[in-house]
């Protein structure tokens, strides 16, 4: 791990990372992005241990608070979560009864094998119920929570379900993830919560909930809930939620919310760091995330870099760059990604920075793309009511590289974005050619607007109460788009907007941002939604219902 890491250049800060990137992205890199394409186009079972350690009919081990077993028998539990682990064979299920649980060491499991850590047990181990049942496992400051690591050299990808993990520390382990630290394995993480915890209170620090890096299998992180943590309290911080480098994660119907980069210098990636690995995010819902709250940031909710992305069906909301100072990407941050595909996204709200004198681009999404590194499509996206403070409040795309890059927004809805006398639904910076297909954007003081010698295509896009659209491609379509309720985030269609059956066919998807087949009627409709009459109103749901009373 670097000690030392650049965070931010001045001026454009355009290049800052592209060298690092370049020399980062090998053959390792293209395997990792073919595993994590597959996963995504097969639907392999994600979670499952690798078949590499032969047959094994599992064992069973028992752990409560406060007991004094040695052989960890139903009858005689062990004491300690760490006893289990060290007698435990590969295969083996791990029973613990709801209770607190520490380690004179400080980490409390350090897990070397493909084994299920279950929490949620009654004293007796005869009910299971996470919310009666609560077990916590508390590292006390004195190290990370729970290790994950390949110790023999073989793929191991261990179960963690049901554990309430908090008050991790582990500025004395490297300053890399302060709840959970996961170095060459894989791993199923389902139905936790990961709070409280902070990677370094010093230095530099990495992943202050959870930490992924070197991981050939797939780490799954599933119905959790990553909250309150923190990268670093006394230095640069990346991935005050999630870091992950050079490696394989999947997060899924999860909550990502309340993280924080860094507390006293620059940050990355508030909620998520993906570096030169592969992520796909499906269902979650980040919000309330901040880079940096004193200094300057990138990625209040997302940041990646040279990775590939898949995002899908998540929702983006609150999330802030930074506070006082230069921000981009209040929602989401790209940076050179070997590919990136967000569909079905709702980016609401989020802000670049919260200064009303610093720079900021992208309040929903700041995208940096370069054709010799991939290209990025978003489609079915609703991006509205985002801040930038300079550049691009809904979508700011700057692009670069030898080749002219390209990418593509289709059937999107960006509308609403800073409202004021100099807000920008979407602007492009510098050369490429992009694609805008069936996008309606409205509210803006400009709607399309480009830089220097960057191209836009496309056609269909409706534009509605934009003080001036400087580029509107062909078959522009001038028309109120009749949304619901714009004010409350209620971008659907409603009966008589222009945006019904105004689309084209081409490029179009088969689904819209609800799921919704389309075309529906005569033709696709334009924007994010696709027009379905309905006798009831449709509903907006914001957090799932997997949120409980956690500790603070």
């Amino acid at each position: 791990m670097d000690t030392q890491e650049t965070l931010f250049t001045r001026g454009k800060g355009c290049f800052r990372l592209l060298s690092s990137v370049i020399m980062g992205v090998g053959w390792l890199l293209l395997l990792i992005a073919l595993l994590a394409l597959l996963h995504a186009q097969v639907g392999v079972r994600v979670g499952a241990a690798p078949p590499v350690q032969g047959v094994h009919s599992p064992g069973e081990l028992y752990v409560r608070a406060g007991a004094s077993g040695s052989a960890c028998t139903r009858d005689a539990p062990c004491g300690r979560v760490q006893q289990a682990l060290d007698i435990a064979d590969p295969g083996d299920h791990i029973y613990v009864a709801g209770g607190v649980y520490t380690d004179p060491a400080g980490t409390v499991a350090v897990i070397t094998k493909s084994v299920t850590l279950q929490g949620g047990w009654s004293a007796d181990f005869t009910a299971r119920d996470t919310l009666s049942y609560p077990t916590t496992l508390d590292a006390q400051e004195l190290g990370s929570v729970m290790r994950i690591i390949s110790a023999t050299g073989q793929l191991i990808s261990p179960t963690v379900d049901g554990f309430v993990i908090v008050h991790g520390d582990a500025s004395d382990d490297g300053g890399c993830g302060g709840g959970i630290y996961i170095e060459g394995a894989g791993a199923l993480l389902v139905n936790n919560v990961i709070s409280g915890n902070i990677a370094h209170s010093s230095g530099l620090g990495y992943g202050g909930g959870i930490y992924v890096r070197d991981s050939l299998v797939s780490v799954v992180i599933s119905d959790s809930v990553v909250q309150g943590n923190i990268a670093s309290t006394g230095g640069g911080g990346y991935g005050g939620g999630v870091y992950l480098q050079e490696g394989i994660v999947v997060i899924n119907d999860s909550v990502i919310q309340s993280n924080t980069s860094s507390i006293a210098d620059e940050g990355l990636g508030g909620g998520i760091l993906l570096r030169e690995g592969a992520g796909t995010l499906t269902g979650n819902f980040i919000q309330h995330n901040v880079c940096s709250p004193v200094s300057a940031g990138e990625g209040g909710g997302l940041y990646s870099v040279g990775s590939v992305v898949v995002l899908r069906g998540n929702t983006f909301r609150d999330n802030v760059a930074s506070v006082p100072a230069m921000g981009d990407g209040g929602g989401i941050y790209s940076w050179t990604d070997l590919a990136l595909t967000a569909e079905r996204n709702v980016f609401l709200s989020n802000t670049a920075t919260l200064s009303p004198t610093a720079s900021g681009n992208g309040g929903g999404c700041a995208i940096y793309v370069a054709r010799s590194m991939g290209s990025f499509t978003m489609t079915n996206n609703l991006v509205a009511h985002n801040r930038a403070g300079g550049y691009g409040d809904g979508v700011f795309i700057w692009s670069f590289g030898v080749e002219p890059p390209y990418g593509s927004l289709v059937n999107n809805t960006i509308a609403d974005n800073a409202p004021d006398e100099e807000s920008e639904g979407v602007f492009i910076a510098n050369r490429g050619v992009f694609t805008m297909v069936n996008n309606i954007v409205a509210g803006h003081a400009l709607g399309i607007t480009c830089t220097q010698t960057a191209l836009v295509t496309g056609s269909h896009n409706l534009f509605w109460d934009n003080a001036s659209d400087p580029i509107t491609a062909t078959g522009a379509i001038l028309g109120d788009p009749c949304f619901v309720d714009a004010a409350a985030g209620d971008y659907h269609l409603s009966a008589g907007s222009a945006a019904i059956d105004q689309g084209t066919s081409d490029c179009a998807p088969p689904t819209d941002l609800d799921g919704d087949l389309r075309p529906v009627g005569e033709g696709v409709d334009i924007g994010a939604d696709e027009f379905v009459a309905s006798v009831e109103p449709r509903r907006d749901v914001y957090l799932p219902l997997l949120l409980r009373n956690y500790p603070p």
